[in-house]
């Protein structure tokens, strides 16, 4: 996967994010916005097709960056915890 920083200020980040869809960017947004950290995360594809998905994010006090950190730490936790269920539910 590649990330690149679009547009850059001290509490809001712009992220593009080639190659990605719907699916992926709606679970980082939906994390982001469980931490109460966030003022809000959105993003948006202009067209499927063309143009680059973005991944925006606005914090209240933290770094966007700590912002993602924390998200990207949460998602792990997430598909851990969803391949063990996987896996039981298999061997049942």
């Amino acid at each position: 996967m590649q990330v690149e920083l679009l547009h850059k200020e001290k509490k809001t980040w712009v992220l593009g994010i080639p190659d990605e869809g719907h699916t992926f960017l709606n679970i980082v947004r939906s994390t982001l916005n469980k931490n109460k950290d966030v003022e809000g995360a959105a993003y948006r594809i202009d067209h499927p097709l063309v143009g680059t998905p973005e991944l925006i994010v606005e914090t209240k006090k933290k770094s966007p960056k700590d912002a993602f950190a924390g998200a990207a730490k949460d998602l792990l936790t997430l598909a851990g915890d969803f391949r063990s269920a996987f896996e039981k539910g298999l061997r049942q």
